[in-house]
This record gives structure tokens, C-alpha cells and sequence, in this order.
């Protein structure tokens, strides 16, 4: 699979070139639609949170592409250095974050591998992350309404990193999530690898991940909770 990255009048149009053994379902997953024969997805210039560098996104996003297809080919090595890297670099700029998702899990030392990591931050601590995250980024940070978030935008540090600000308040509407403005209220610390890492209270990921029927990280995570209950 091949992809340009381009400026329209309007937006920053992401178009598929070439396609092989990539199913619609599978572009459609990656947010792509179909639109006079040509698949392709944009983000509004004016929603940009800062100035990027298209043809460096361009080249990261393709070169990122087959890790994304291929998920088997991340390993536990490169979701570690993804990890550091993101410690270092936000502890010595002073940003407050905290991190959702499997990501969440696995530094507690649970046994799962994230898809991605999802780090959570604040609007403004994008003038602190710019410049660390401007090699490395595959799709716009750029500012979201009526998401679930205020602001999005994709890294890929030998690992993909989701970089998420401000949860809006009504995804709590049906009870705490783990990416929510609650679980922000409430995060924990937890030590890996010699850094401290706010993440959410772990019984908010366990209705989540029984909604997936992922039964055995359940498991895993009703297990910890005994575990650590026994301490």
C-alpha cells in the first residue's frame, strides 16, 4: 500500500496510490472512503494545531504502513523503546500526561500487547511536545469536535502512539471509561522501567474489554486486582 499526502484547498487529503491484498473493509477500518474510484481521507486545514511537514508525514506514514497492516511485526523490544522514548522526552519538557488503553495494562506488568499506545495530554503542553514529535508524525495533529476528544494526532516511535488531549465530559455519560475525564481525576502512579506513569484505576478497563469479548485479558486483569488486593 501506497499513500500521498497532500494540501488541497481545503484540507490535508491523505489518497491511496496503491492497494495490494488491502481489502475496502480494511481501508474503511483505517477511516479511507471511496469517492469518484479514489479512496482517501482529509482533515480540515484550519483544525491543523500546528504548521507540519507534509512531505516528512508522508514519508513516515509509508513507512509505517506495513507495521500497521501487519501488527504481528511489533515486537515487545519496540513498544519499549517507544515507551522510554516518550518517558524521557515528556519528563525532561515537564508534560503532564497520563496513558489509557492496553498501554495502561501493560505497564502495570500485565502480560497484553497494545495495539497502539494511547496517550492522554492537555492542549497546552502542545507547544512543550512539537518539536519532539514533529519527526516522527504519520497523521495531523489537529484539533477534533464532536469526538470524544478535543484534539488527535498519530506518532509512530517504532510504536504507534495516539496522542489524545481532553476527554470531553459526556463519554462518561454511561459510566466511567478509562479515557474519561473520571479515570483523568483519578490516575495512579505506577513504575516502569525506572519512570513513574499516571495511569487509570484498572477496574475501568474491565467492562471495556469484556464489550470486545476479550475475555482472557479480562482474566488477566481480575487476576491483578486479586493479586494486588492480597498486598
Amino acid at each position: 500500500m501506497k499513500v500521498s499526502v497532500v494540501e488541497t484547498a481545503e484540507n490535508i487529503e491523505f489518497s491511496v496510490l496503491e492497494r495490494v491484498d488491502v481489502s475496502d473493509e480494511t481501508l474503511q477500518g483505517m477511516f479511507y472512503t471511496l469517492k469518484d474510484e479514489r479512496w482517501a481521507r482529509g482533515y480540515p486545514k484550519d483544525r491543523l494545531m500546528f504548521l507540519q511537514n507534509l512531505a516528512q508525514m508522508e514519508q513516515n506514514y509509508n513507512a509505517y504502513l506495513p507495521d500497521e497492516l501487519h501488527q504481528e511485526n511489533r515486537t515487545q523490544a519496540d513498544l519499549d523503546a517507544a515507551l522510554e522514548w516518550l518517558c524521557t522526552e515528556f519528563e525532561e519538557r515537564s508534560v503532564r500526561w497520563w496513558l489509557a488503553g492496553s498501554g495502561a495494562l501493560y505497564v502495570r506488568g500485565i502480560a497484553v500487547k497494545p495495539h497502539d499506545l494511547d496517550v492522554m495530554t492537555f492542549k497546552t503542553e502542545i507547544e512543550k511536545i512539537r518539536e519532539m514529535i514533529a519527526p516522527y508524525i504519520v497523521e495531523p495533529f489537529h484539533h477534533v469536535t464532536g469526538w470524544v476528544v478535543k484534539g488527535f494526532g498519530v506518532v509512530n516511535y517504532r510504536y504507534r502512539l495516539d496522542f489524545a488531549f481532553e476527554p470531553e465530559a459526556w463519554v462518561d455519560g454511561q459510566g466511567p471509561v478509562d479515557f474519561g475525564p473520571y479515570a483523568e481525576a483519578h490516575v495512579q502512579p505506577v513504575q516502569w522501567h525506572g519512570h513513574e506513569i499516571l495511569v487509570p484505576p484498572i477496574e475501568l478497563q474491565i467492562a471495556p474489554n469484556e464489550a470486545r469479548g476479550r475475555h482472557e485479558r479480562v482474566a488477566l486483569i481480575q487476576e491483578y486486582i486479586k493479586s494486588t488486593n492480597l498486598h
